[in-house]
Protein backbone atom coordinates (compact mmCIF):
# COMPACT_ATOMS: atom_id res chain seq x y z
CA UNK A 1 0.00 0.00 0.00
CA UNK A 2 2.91 2.45 0.85
CA UNK A 3 4.49 1.53 -2.86
CA UNK A 4 0.89 2.54 -4.25
CA UNK A 5 0.57 5.68 -2.27
CA UNK A 6 4.11 6.74 -3.08
CA UNK A 7 3.87 6.13 -6.82
CA UNK A 8 0.35 7.64 -7.20
CA UNK A 9 1.31 10.98 -4.98
CA UNK A 10 5.00 11.43 -5.63
CA UNK A 11 6.82 12.66 -8.55
CA UNK A 12 10.29 11.79 -7.27
CA UNK A 13 9.68 8.15 -8.50
CA UNK A 14 11.03 9.79 -11.60
CA UNK A 15 14.68 8.55 -11.98
CA UNK A 16 16.99 10.78 -10.65
CA UNK A 17 19.22 10.65 -14.15
CA UNK A 18 16.11 11.21 -16.23
CA UNK A 19 14.77 13.72 -13.65
CA UNK A 20 17.55 16.47 -14.59
CA UNK A 21 16.89 16.42 -18.42
CA UNK A 22 13.29 16.39 -18.32
CA UNK A 23 11.15 19.62 -17.84
CA UNK A 24 8.61 19.92 -15.27
CA UNK A 25 5.51 19.70 -17.59
CA UNK A 26 6.95 16.17 -18.85
CA UNK A 27 7.94 14.91 -15.10
CA UNK A 28 4.53 15.84 -14.27
CA UNK A 29 3.10 14.33 -17.21
CA UNK A 30 5.33 10.94 -16.18
CA UNK A 31 3.69 11.31 -12.44
CA UNK A 32 0.10 11.45 -13.68
CA UNK A 33 0.70 8.26 -16.29
CA UNK A 34 2.67 6.39 -13.11
CA UNK A 35 -0.39 7.60 -10.60
CA UNK A 36 -3.08 6.40 -13.05
CA UNK A 37 -0.81 3.02 -13.71
CA UNK A 38 -1.01 2.63 -10.05
CA UNK A 39 -4.39 3.01 -9.70
CA UNK A 40 -5.52 1.04 -12.61
CA UNK A 41 -3.71 -1.98 -10.15
CA UNK A 42 -4.13 -0.73 -6.58
CA UNK A 43 -7.02 1.43 -6.96
CA UNK A 44 -10.67 1.30 -5.07
CA UNK A 45 -11.76 -0.17 -8.31
CA UNK A 46 -8.23 -1.59 -9.81
CA UNK A 47 -7.68 -5.11 -10.96
CA UNK A 48 -6.41 -6.17 -7.36
CA UNK A 49 -9.61 -4.90 -5.69
CA UNK A 50 -11.50 -6.77 -8.24
CA UNK A 51 -10.06 -10.00 -7.90
CA UNK A 52 -10.15 -9.56 -3.95
CA UNK A 53 -13.68 -8.86 -4.83
CA UNK A 54 -14.34 -12.34 -7.19
CA UNK A 55 -12.61 -14.06 -4.18
CA UNK A 56 -14.61 -12.92 -1.48
CA UNK A 57 -18.00 -13.63 -4.15
CA UNK A 58 -16.64 -16.89 -4.78
CA UNK A 59 -16.03 -17.78 -1.50
CA UNK A 60 -19.81 -16.36 -0.39
CA UNK A 61 -21.01 -18.46 -3.06
CA UNK A 62 -19.27 -21.46 -2.37
CA UNK A 63 -20.68 -20.94 1.76
CA UNK A 64 -23.95 -20.36 0.30
CA UNK A 65 -23.80 -23.79 -2.13
CA UNK A 66 -22.57 -25.53 1.21
CA UNK A 67 -25.84 -23.77 3.35
CA UNK A 68 -27.96 -24.86 0.12
CA UNK A 69 -26.24 -28.57 0.31
CA UNK A 70 -26.93 -28.71 3.87
CA UNK A 71 -30.54 -27.02 3.41
CA UNK A 72 -31.33 -29.92 0.65
CA UNK A 73 -29.83 -32.48 2.48
CA UNK A 74 -32.30 -31.34 5.55
CA UNK A 75 -34.97 -31.00 3.44
CA UNK A 76 -34.18 -34.77 1.90
CA UNK A 77 -34.24 -36.36 5.22
CA UNK A 78 -37.44 -34.15 6.04
CA UNK A 79 -39.22 -35.56 2.93
CA UNK A 80 -37.71 -39.19 3.47
CA UNK A 81 -39.82 -38.91 7.04
CA UNK A 82 -42.95 -37.28 5.66
CA UNK A 83 -42.92 -39.95 3.23
CA UNK A 84 -42.07 -42.96 6.33
CA UNK A 85 -44.69 -41.63 8.30
CA UNK A 86 -46.85 -41.05 5.27
CA UNK A 87 -46.85 -44.64 4.01
CA UNK A 88 -46.87 -46.01 7.91
CA UNK A 89 -50.19 -43.55 8.01
CA UNK A 90 -51.77 -45.44 5.08
CA UNK A 91 -50.65 -48.47 6.33
CA UNK A 92 -52.33 -48.12 9.85
CA UNK A 93 -55.62 -46.37 8.21
CA UNK A 94 -55.66 -49.38 5.50
CA UNK A 95 -55.61 -52.11 8.49
CA UNK A 96 -57.98 -49.51 9.95
CA UNK A 97 -60.20 -49.27 6.81
CA UNK A 98 -60.06 -53.59 7.12
CA UNK A 99 -60.85 -53.66 10.11
CA UNK A 100 -64.02 -51.01 9.72
CA UNK A 101 -65.09 -53.43 6.70
CA UNK A 102 -65.06 -56.37 8.30
CA UNK A 103 -67.17 -54.89 11.17
CA UNK A 104 -69.52 -53.07 8.96
CA UNK A 105 -69.79 -56.77 6.93
CA UNK A 106 -70.97 -58.55 10.75
CA UNK A 107 -73.31 -55.29 11.30
CA UNK A 108 -74.80 -55.75 7.91
CA UNK A 109 -75.21 -59.37 8.26
CA UNK A 110 -76.97 -59.46 12.02
CA UNK A 111 -79.40 -56.46 10.96
CA UNK A 112 -79.82 -59.15 7.71
CA UNK A 113 -80.64 -62.03 10.46
CA UNK A 114 -82.46 -59.57 12.50
CA UNK A 115 -84.60 -58.45 9.78
CA UNK A 116 -85.32 -62.07 8.88
CA UNK A 117 -86.15 -63.48 12.05
CA UNK A 118 -88.71 -59.97 13.02
CA UNK A 119 -90.05 -61.03 9.29
CA UNK A 120 -90.72 -64.58 10.64
CA UNK A 121 -92.11 -63.26 13.62
CA UNK A 122 -94.07 -60.96 12.40
CA UNK A 123 -95.82 -63.43 9.61
CA UNK A 124 -96.22 -66.01 12.66
CA UNK A 125 -97.61 -63.83 14.20
CA UNK A 126 -99.80 -62.52 11.83
CA UNK A 127 -100.87 -66.21 11.12
CA UNK A 128 -101.29 -67.03 14.39
CA UNK A 129 -103.75 -64.75 15.36
CA UNK A 130 -105.56 -65.31 11.80
CA UNK A 131 -105.97 -68.99 12.20
CA UNK A 132 -106.64 -68.31 16.44
CA UNK A 133 -109.71 -65.79 14.66
CA UNK A 134 -110.99 -68.26 12.32
CA UNK A 135 -111.03 -71.16 14.94
CA UNK A 136 -112.74 -68.73 17.33
CA UNK A 137 -115.36 -67.88 14.56
CA UNK A 138 -115.98 -71.18 14.16
CA UNK A 139 -116.15 -72.46 17.37
CA UNK A 140 -118.70 -69.73 18.14
CA UNK A 141 -120.52 -71.21 15.50
CA UNK A 142 -120.62 -74.80 16.94
CA UNK A 143 -121.79 -73.36 19.75
CA UNK A 144 -124.76 -71.81 18.80
CA UNK A 145 -125.96 -74.83 16.40
CA UNK A 146 -125.51 -76.45 19.66
CA UNK A 147 -127.62 -74.15 21.43
CA UNK A 148 -130.49 -74.60 18.59
CA UNK A 149 -129.35 -71.41 16.49
CA UNK A 150 -129.43 -72.25 13.22
CA UNK A 151 -129.51 -68.67 11.69
CA UNK A 152 -125.83 -68.62 12.13
CA UNK A 153 -123.24 -68.73 9.19
CA UNK A 154 -120.79 -70.56 8.69
CA UNK A 155 -118.38 -68.45 6.15
CA UNK A 156 -115.20 -69.58 5.51
CA UNK A 157 -113.83 -70.22 1.83
CA UNK A 158 -110.14 -71.38 2.27
CA UNK A 159 -109.07 -73.94 1.30
CA UNK A 160 -107.15 -75.71 4.66
CA UNK A 161 -108.37 -78.10 7.06
CA UNK A 162 -110.37 -74.89 9.04
CA UNK A 163 -111.64 -74.07 5.99
CA UNK A 164 -112.98 -78.09 5.18
CA UNK A 165 -114.29 -77.59 8.58
CA UNK A 166 -116.10 -74.85 8.53
CA UNK A 167 -117.85 -76.33 5.06
CA UNK A 168 -118.59 -79.49 7.08
CA UNK A 169 -120.28 -77.58 9.79
CA UNK A 170 -121.60 -75.51 7.01
CA UNK A 171 -123.41 -79.15 5.45
CA UNK A 172 -124.45 -79.93 8.79
CA UNK A 173 -126.17 -76.36 9.50
CA UNK A 174 -128.41 -77.03 6.18
CA UNK A 175 -129.49 -80.17 7.14
CA UNK A 176 -130.53 -79.70 10.35
CA UNK A 177 -132.72 -76.80 8.79
CA UNK A 178 -134.13 -79.26 6.38
CA UNK A 179 -134.73 -81.15 9.39
CA UNK A 180 -136.47 -78.71 11.02
CA UNK A 181 -138.06 -77.73 7.59
CA UNK A 182 -139.78 -81.32 7.94
CA UNK A 183 -140.28 -81.57 11.36
CA UNK A 184 -142.10 -78.17 10.97
CA UNK A 185 -144.05 -79.29 7.77
CA UNK A 186 -144.59 -82.57 9.66
CA UNK A 187 -146.26 -81.10 12.79
CA UNK A 188 -148.23 -79.04 10.41
CA UNK A 189 -149.72 -81.72 8.67
CA UNK A 190 -150.09 -83.31 12.04
CA UNK A 191 -152.05 -80.39 13.26
CA UNK A 192 -154.15 -80.33 9.78
CA UNK A 193 -155.03 -84.05 10.07
CA UNK A 194 -155.91 -83.75 14.00
CA UNK A 195 -158.29 -80.52 12.93
CA UNK A 196 -159.86 -82.91 9.94
CA UNK A 197 -160.11 -85.69 11.84
CA UNK A 198 -161.85 -83.74 14.37
CA UNK A 199 -164.58 -82.14 11.98
CA UNK A 200 -164.79 -85.36 10.80
CA UNK A 201 -165.62 -86.86 14.14
CA UNK A 202 -168.09 -83.47 14.88
CA UNK A 203 -170.13 -85.05 11.49
CA UNK A 204 -170.52 -88.69 12.39
CA UNK A 205 -171.06 -87.92 15.72
CA UNK A 206 -175.08 -87.30 15.67
CA UNK A 207 -175.13 -90.28 13.11
CA UNK A 208 -173.38 -92.59 15.77
CA UNK A 209 -176.00 -91.29 18.34
CA UNK A 210 -179.08 -92.12 15.88
CA UNK A 211 -177.54 -95.42 15.77
CA UNK A 212 -177.00 -96.48 18.94
CA UNK A 213 -180.71 -95.05 19.20
CA UNK A 214 -182.09 -96.87 16.29
CA UNK A 215 -183.99 -93.58 15.21
CA UNK A 216 -180.81 -93.86 12.12
CA UNK A 217 -183.03 -96.61 10.32
CA UNK A 218 -186.15 -94.98 10.83
CA UNK A 219 -185.51 -92.52 8.35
Amino acid sequence: MESRDRLSTSPSIVPYSVKGKLSTSVQVHYAKQLSSFSNTFYGERGLIALRLAALQNEQKTAQLLLQNHQLSEGLSQIVSDVTRSSRQAVSVSAAEATQIGQVMTQVTWGVVIASVIISLLLIFLFVIRHLNRRLKRLSQSMDDLSKGNLDVKVEDTSSDAIGRMARSLEVFRQSALQVEALTREKEENDRRLETEKKASLIKICPMILKIRSGTFWKM
